[in-house]
């Protein structure tokens, strides 16, 4: 190595031991704070009028009375919007580009958004077989997630496990900042899913505000996504499992199937039961009340409609199977559906929450169907649940609070990140070192998320003894040379990224030590012989949890 470099690598070592005693740089300030919508200004030529038309100005309209909104006769309403498509006909520059039909749907994509209800919104015949599809576990292309919108902006409400969103980074929670450069504030979910669909094999790039307030960019290649309707296994003996990924017409028919598998696979001695509902963003109300009423004796509340013509109750029309204790799992990406049977079995003592606050989104849509076979969705109802508790903007508090290890998990992976930013391109000793903690880390990511919680502790230990060792033996092995200047540099960083990752490790392995299936599986150890509805015991330790800041929250259940 010539001098230059050993010189300039001499001063590097001071300016960052420098910078690392006075700045805590292994530990980077991620970008805080409301993320600001791009602007964007259209001009109109107003003053060349010798090629334009003018049209005459529509008579005024009435004031509204106080409280009303403003109502049209039929040909009041819609004259001016077939005087402008009759303009873009005679004067567009480019007439081969006028379609009709496409113009007629953007039409009504603009009167469902005049509403300002991020729950109603428009599907074209495609689009809506396309939702049905999904809602049902076929296949379909794009990224496999469930997003909705949040303060004006879209928000993932969950990855579809195993999918590519969720294997490239993206969590529940995530605000959806820009996709592939154009800012979402405003989006529909509907814009935002036709924007992130797509065929397999072709990427798309999202901006993500996590919700520990750092931001992302993370690209995604689309694949064809084939969710699972619903998965099931024997997990103890007596105790059953079964997930149920979205609440479509099959839902209730496919969950009888897996809960008469589990009886069959136990002998006839099935116990206690494990519903998991986590990152289940809804569907049907329908389907709701079908896999509810598996769980509830007839005549037992479901839910509880109000709408314009008042008050309607949903009941059980019964169930024929044992009604053993129930947890339900739930955090942060169960919404809509998945909170009418998450409530529907607590509020009827049937069992008990476990995870994390869910969504929130406490209203119902009608589907109604146009001539040309599209369908108009629009929120005609908000529910709650038995008790009359209200669902929208606040979710259920569940009974176990259980936290999430991905934070404490990230906040590892942005001090090895932090590193890396830090490290000069010919540093590749040092790449190559930070490349294999990294691997390790992202073992503990995919056995965690996959809810293989003995593997990920496993992985975690393998990770914790590669950060003990000898930094110079992690570099020698990467190829670097004893005596190598970089060795000297990046050794120093590698003992202080060391130390605070140690730091950091205990939440960790408590997080994925008391994970939701430990605590479930705790609680129907305790229920073992006994049938409900019953006196459900109180958590041993209740965990209160903040009020959460969910004012204008907009869950759809698509899944891009």
């Amino acid at each position: 190595m010539d001098r230059k470099l050993v010189l300039w690598l001499g001063v590097a070592l001071l300016v960052l031991g420098a910078a690392l005693l006075t700045q805590g740089v292994l530990s980077p300030r991620s970008p805080q704070g409301t993320p600001e919508a791009s602007a964007s200004a259209s001009a109109s030529e107003e003053g060349n009028a010798a090629s334009s038309a003018k049209a005459q100005a529509p008579a005024p309209v009435p004031a509204p009375g106080r409280g009303e909104g403003v109502r049209l006769s039929r040909e009041a309403f819609l004259d001016p919007i077939w005087q402008a498509r009759q303009y873009i006909q005679q004067h567009y520059y480019k007439p081969e580009a006028v379609d009709d039909r496409k113009l007629q749907q953007e039409a009504i994509r603009g009167l469902v958004r005049g509403l300002d209800d991020p729950f109603s919104y428009y599907k074209t015949l495609e689009e809506f077989q396309r939702f049905e599809e999904q809602l049902e576990g076929e296949e379909y292309e794009g990224i496999g997630a469930y997003i909705g919108q949040r303060d004006g902006w879209i928000v993932i409400i969950a990855p579809i496990k195993g999918g590519p969103a969720e294997r490239a980074g993206v969590r529940p929670g995530d605000i959806v900042l820009e996709i592939d450069g154009e800012s979402t504030q405003g989006f529909s979910v509907d814009d935002a899913a036709r924007r992130l669909r797509g065929p397999k094999g072709t990427p798309v790039t999202i901006k993500v505000r996590h919700l520990d307030g750092s931001v992302e960019e993370i690209t995604i290649v689309r694949e064809t996504i084939k969710a699972p309707l619903v998965e099931y296994e024997l997990l103890r003996p007596g105790i059953g499992y079964v997930r149920l990924n979205a609440f479509g017409s099959a839902s209730g028919r496919e969950v009888r199937r897996a809960l008469d598998a589990l009886q069959r696979e136990a002998g006839g001695q099935l116990e206690g039961l494990v519903l998991d509902l986590r990152g289940n963003g809804g569907g049907f109300l329908s389907a709701a009340n079908a896999v509810a009423g598996l769980f509830l004796d007839r005549g037992m509340t479901v839910l509880v409609e109000r709408s314009r013509a008042g008050e309607r109750v949903h009941t059980s029309r019964g169930n024929a199977l044992p009604n053993w204790p129930i947890v339900v799992l739930v955090d942060e990406g169960t919404a809509s559906a998945s909170e009418i049977v998450a409530g529907a079995i607590r509020d009827n003592n049937l069992g008990v929450l476990v995870g994390r606050r869910t969504f929130g989104k406490g209203v119902v849509q009608t589907t109604f169907p146009l001539p040309d076979g599209s369908r108009l969705f629009v929120t005609t109802s908000e529910w709650l649940t038995p008790s009359k508790r209200p669902i929208q903007d606040v979710g259920l508090v569940p009974d176990f609070v259980v936290e999430s290890w991905f934070p404490a998990f990230m906040a590892i992976r942005r001090e090895l990140r932090g590193l890396e930013a830090l490290l000069p391109d010919f540093a590749e000793a040092g790449h190559a070192a930070l490349q294999r903690l990294n691997d390790r880390l992202n073992q503990i990511e995919t056995y965690a998320g996959q809810d293989e919680y003995a593997k990920a502790l496993e992985a975690l230990d393998a990770f914790e003894s590669a950060l003990k060792r000898d930094p110079a033996e992690l570099l020698r092995e990467a190829g670097a040379a004893p005596d190598d200047p970089e060795s000297l540099l990046v050794g120093e960083l590698l003992k202080r990224l060391a130390r605070s990752v140690q730091e950091e490790l205990p939440e960790l392995r408590e997080r994925l030590q008391r994970n939701d299936l430990a605590v479930a599986l705790e609680w129907l150890e305790g229920m073992r012989g006994r049938t409900c509805p019953c006196d459900l015991p109180p958590p041993p330790t209740p965990e209160p949890e903040p009020e959460p800041e969910r004012v204008g929250v907009g869950v759809g259940s698509e899944r891009p």
